[in-house]
């Protein structure tokens, strides 16, 4: 299977937070990541606090978001 995401990044799961059909996911990369995805993902993928993860990013699915100071 070839994946057009070409950015990779390492971490572990902080913090998962329901959101309707829809759960937060919190990452530490070195770098705080946020991340939303299905509860189904979320379940196939045994996303859980403390699970280590690769975040595979598509560069046309980022979306930057100012931050509140």
């Amino acid at each position: 299977m070839k994946l057009s995401a070409r950015n990779h990044v390492v971490g572990k799961v902080r913090e998962i937070t329901p959101h309707g059909v829809m759960v937060q996911v919190k990452i530490d990369c070195g770098f705080p990541l946020v991340a939303s995805v299905t509860r189904g993902a979320q379940e196939e993928l045994r996303l859980e606090p403390g699970s280590p993860i690769v975040a595979v990013i598509k560069a046309g699915a980022v979306h930057l978001v100012p931050r509140s100071f």
